[in-house]
Formats: C-alpha cells, structure tokens, sequence
C-alpha cells in the first residue's frame, strides 16, 4: 500500500457507519424502552471532523503547487473533486430512492392529485438531488440521509477559501472558537437533534457541518504535530490504546450517554482522530491494506443505501419486531451495497476498456 494510505481512517469510519446503521434501525423499530445505540446519529460528526481534517489537507497541497489560478476557481475545483467521488455511489443511491420513493409516495400523489401533481411533486425534488437541502430549500424527499452531503460541501464552500487565505489563523483561532460557540449555542438551547430545523438564517445541519469541518481542521494541526515527533515504542503502544479507548468510549456514549453525549464525544473524537491521522500509533499500520481500503469504500455506500433499504422493509413489514427488523434492514443493505458496488466497478472497467481502445 502508498505508505501515505491511512487505513484506520477508513477502519473507523467503516465502524461509524454500521453505529449510524444500527442506530436508524431502532428509529424504526425500537419504540419507546430504548435500543442499540440510541445516540447513534452522533456518529455523523465523525464523517464531518474527518471531512474537515481532509479539507485542510487539500489546501495544504494547493498550497505547496502553487497553480496561480484564483482562490474562487480553486474552491470551486475542491468541491467539484469531492462531488465526483461520492457520485457513482450517489445516484446508484438515488435510483434506488426514487423506486421506493414512487412504490411508497409518487403513487399516492397520483391518485389523489393526478399527473400534474405527481409532475409538481418530481420537479420539486431538484433540491434534494442537487444535494441543496440544507440550504433551507426542502422541496420532495428522495433520500434524506444525503442531508450530511449537502450540509458539509455547503459548509466547505465557506470554510475553504478562509483556510487557504488565513490558513494559520483559520487552524489556530477561528476554527476552534466557531466549533466552540456553536456548541454553546447548542447546549444551551436546540440541542443536536435533527438537521432541517431552520435557526433564522441557517439550517441546524449547517450549523453541525460547521462544528465538525473546524474540528477537523484542529485534527489536522495536532496530526501534523504529532507526525513531526520521534516516539518511542512504548509511547507509541501507549498511543494506541489511547486511540481504542477512545473510539469505543464514543461509541459506549451513544448508547448510554443521553442526547448530550455529542458534546463529550467531539471531544473524544478530536484526541482520537488526531492520533489516527498522525499514524504515530502502535496499531496505525495494522490497518494498512486492502480490506481496509475495500471497508472504506463501502462505508459511503453503507451510509447511503440504508435510506431506501429502511424504507423499503418499513412499508413492507411495519409491524416486526426489533431484531426482525434489524435483520431484515441490515440484510436489504448489504444486499443493495454489494449489487451497487459491482455494478460500479464492471461500469469503470467498461469505460477503461473502451478508453484503451480508442
């Protein structure tokens, strides 16, 4: 493997996809004494603070290039490359949302209001598809969980060009200070709960975009330290304990630490990214090789094809129990991830194929 490949990152954020699984199965099933991982939806703070650390890597690159272009046009670049590589996942996704979205809604929009309303009801979803949501603009619901997508490169679009014009004082100052006072802000009044709550002039998923992006943008400046000092074996073993614990105490949180656990858990997730990222643990190189890189690569269709799996054994069988319905969501999951991810990779070797030809 590129000795550059971070295989952890990709372990881990594998392991938080499954507790974002989970947790939306007990949303469904769980009723109302409790289930597996009830907090779950924290874990998308994860994605974020590594999205973020991502971000900064990028712009440490553009840095070192020195393309000349303007800093709009580069941002611009950034979020155009991060959509391009969600994308294959993305719309297998969203075809699979939208035959669930007709069987279980488009239907009964055509029944009681006809061609012209379901034709309404379609041009509605161009927000949704156009990752838009968090913007405020709801419009039709294909595939909600995409509210993350939306929120982060929205988000990004801010962030970026701040971090590469003030990269130090971005890292340093306003970075932490934003995640701090909006986390405030949060504790003392809203919560985290829920993502298209508008708060006057901004959705609460942006506001937890934002969060999560500046700390990952801590992340990188205590990674990058880290990576620049010599340890020894045994502080190196005593890192990578650290960094398990860590991990496992955030997830142990949101099961049992209540709807504040998300505070303490950006807290445990800094530290615990931070060692992951600086590869300076015992464990780091574990990690590095290619079922690693494969449970990487599964996590975003994972995150993604729950939605419509959700949905579908929802309006099938309502009425299951738990585990039932843990088994049967699980299951349609893995089944539409592995049917997406080969149908993808037999799509790119076709087009490589006919690229050799030419």
């Amino acid at each position: 493997m590129n000795k550059k490949y971070n295989g952890a990152l990709d372990f881990w954020k594998f392991v938080f996809c499954l507790v974002i699984l989970v947790f939306h199965v007990g949303e469904v099933y769980g009723g109302k004494h409790g289930y597996l991982l009830e907090w779950g939806r924290y874990a998308v703070e994860m994605f974020f603070i590594v999205s973020g650390y991502f971000m900064c890597v990028s712009a440490a690159k553009a840095e070192e290039r020195h393309t000349g272009i303007s800093l709009g046009k580069e941002t611009f670049g950034f979020a155009l490359h991060k959509i391009r590589r969600i994308l294959p996942a993305y719309l297998y996704c969203y075809a699979l949302g939208l035959c669930v979205w007709f069987v279980e809604v488009g239907r009964y929009v055509y029944l009681k209001e006809g061609i012209i309303g379901l034709f309404i009801a379609i041009v509605k979803m161009i927000p949704n598809f156009l990752l838009l949501s968090m913007s405020g603009v709801q419009g039709t619901q294909v595939v909600m969980i995409t509210w993350y997508i939306s929120a982060m490169l929205i988000a990004m679009l801010v962030i970026y060009p701040l971090l590469r014009k003030y990269k130090d004082t971005y890292t340093l100052i306003i970075a932490p200070v934003t995640a701090l006072l909006i986390s405030g802000y949060f504790y003392n009044t809203v919560g985290y709960n829920g993502f298209t709550k508008f708060e006057g002039v901004i959705t609460h998923g942006i506001l937890r975009a934002f969060v999560g992006l500046n700390i990952g943008c801590l992340v990188y400046m205590f990674a990058e330290y880290l990576k620049k000092k010599e340890f020894r074996p045994s502080v190196k073993r005593l890192l990578g304990i650290a960094e398990l614990l860590l991990y496992l105490l955030a997830i142990f949180m949101m099961h049992e630490g209540g709807k504040t656990c998300v505070f303490y858990n950006n807290i445990l997730l800094l530290f615990a990214i931070s060692i992951t990222a600086s590869k300076q643990s015992a464990i780091s190189g574990v990690f590095d090789n290619k079922v690693s890189k494969f449970l990487g690569e599964m996590s975003l269709f994972i995150y993604l094809c729950q939605s419509p799996a959700r949905a579908t054994v929802r309006y099938i069988f309502p009425d299951v129990s738990y585990w039932t319905g843990f088994a049967y969501i699980v299951g349609l999951t893995f089944v539409s991830v592995a049917f997406g991810m080969i149908l993808i990779h037999w799509i790119a070797r076709m087009n490589r194929q006919k690229t050799q030809l030419k």
